[in-house]
């Protein structure tokens, strides 16, 4: 770019080269003010261009544009500065401009905080740069200034550039309404846009805020007036300190008869209770008793803290797995989290003689393809080599080795897979 075209300009006055020693820059990005009414600092250098009209602008968050911000012309000087690179530099300065506090140039920060965006504008509508509050930025300014004033304006602008956020403290005594949450802390309300307007102690307005009165006292008509506490007599709730309800004439802790409790230092079933309403507080009664904990129910029926610990085993009917659909075997119930089931005992090897009831019933002697009645993964054992196949689709007879399943002894069904070892192969 040529240098007679460039308008570089530093929005607030930049330490130029031919100082001893930098100045600060206002207003720079997230720089606090005191209040909306404070007045703001314009300060700034603009390249090459003697005496003419610098314009600051605030966001319009209303429209989304930028609206000028009324103030007497602001001009840049007639004398030049002269940077190492040769450049001249004309400062500007307007110390006392006021932002606009009409709403819809301000909007909630973080925290407890207003903010308002504005820029500064120079002849023909052109912007100009910002930059960022910080040490690590004066740092960047000054080290560039002692080459040249221009490069300053792209290695140490801000983000935000060419706007620049003005942060106002807010909801304090004093201070402006916040935006969002409540407008003023507790003792103060918003009155004309400042925490201005004393409330909360007895006697005064009630806050616009919760609580409205300090403790102690209740709003009583837009007034904080003492309030009644509890046990002593009351004609309206009101009238009751901390939330407390005027009942038979009396402020009481709010109770919802027969409501479910819990019996505090209670537990199991004996943690349930019930609310009555006899006194100034709500009173939780134990409404069930402990009992043997011997069902299998996941409760804790004695009320130790432990659950179906004294369950009472019994016999039952079940059929072991994989045996055939209808085939049953005595077992004892057992109890897990809760649950009931039927087991069949461990370290039992249920085979019967061929023939009979077993884990399933053997058919012709010897066994025939596709008319015995084995259970897939059983054989059913007719003498000393002959079996039915527990793998084969087929249902071919299988010679089994030894004459005997594994201690089942001979002509005598399997009840285990494991038990049988057909061709040397475990199946």
């Amino acid at each position: 770019m040529a240098r007679q075209h460039r308008r570089w300009v530093l929005l607030v006055l930049s330490g130029l080269a031919v100082f001893s020693s930098a100045c600060l820059n206002y207003p720079r990005d997230n720089q606090t003010v005191t209040s909306k009414a404070t007045p703001v600092s314009f300060e700034g250098w603009y390249f090459n261009a003697p005496n003419v009209e610098i314009k600051p602008y605030v966001k319009n968050n209303v429209t989304n544009t930028f609206d000028a911000i009324p103030h007497a012309p602001i001009l840049t000087g007639t004398t030049p500065y002269v940077d190492n690179a040769g450049d001249s530099w004309y400062s500007f300065s307007a110390p006392d401009v006021i932002i606009p506090a009409a709403s819809q140039y301000w909007s909630a920060g973080a925290g407890r905080t207003l903010l308002a965006r504005v820029k500064v504008v120079g002849p023909g509508n052109q912007e100009i740069v910002s930059f960022d509050a910080s040490p690590d930025t004066d740092a960047c300014i000054e080290t560039q200034l002692q080459t040249g004033g221009s490069a300053v304006m792209t290695t140490c602008k801000s983000s935000m550039s060419p706007a620049v956020r003005l942060v106002v403290p807010c909801g304090t005594s004093g201070s402006d309404c916040c935006l969002s949450g409540s407008a003023c802390d507790f003792g103060k309300n918003c009155q004309a846009g400042l925490c201005s307007s004393s409330c909360g102690a007895q006697g005064q307005g009630c806050c616009n805020t919760t609580p409205a009165c300090a403790t102690g006292n209740v709003c009583t008509g837009g007034s904080c007036v003492a309030c009644t506490a509890k046990g002593a007599s009351c004609s309206s709730s009101a009238q009751c300190c901390n939330g407390l309800t005027c009942s038979g004439g009396v402020c009481k802790t709010p109770c919802t008869p027969g409501a479910a409790c819990t019996v505090p230092g209670k537990q199991g079933v004996c943690a349930k209770g019930q609310i009555s309403c006899t006194g100034l507080d709500p009173v939780c009664t134990q409404v069930v008793n402990p009992k043997p904990d011997t069902n299998c129910d996941g409760i804790d029926d004695d009320c130790d803290g432990s659950k179906d610990e004294d369950y009472v085993s019994h016999t039952c009917d079940t059929t072991p797995d994989s045996c055939q659909s209808g085939f049953t075997v005595q077992g004892k119930s057992a109890c897990h989290s809760g649950s009931e089931s039927c087991q069949s005992q461990e370290n039992v090897d249920y085979c019967d003689t061929c023939g009979s009831p077993a884990c399933g019933e053997c058919g012709a002697t010897p066994c025939t393809p596709g008319v015995t009645k084995c259970v897939p993964g059983y054989v059913c054992k007719m003498g000393a080599t002959l079996g039915c196949g527990i793998s084969d689709s087929s249902t071919a007879c299988w010679p089994i080795d030894g004459g005997h399943c594994n201690g089942c002894g001979p002509s005598k069904t399997c009840w285990k897979p494991a038990d049988v070892t057909v061709g040397g192969v475990c199946k």
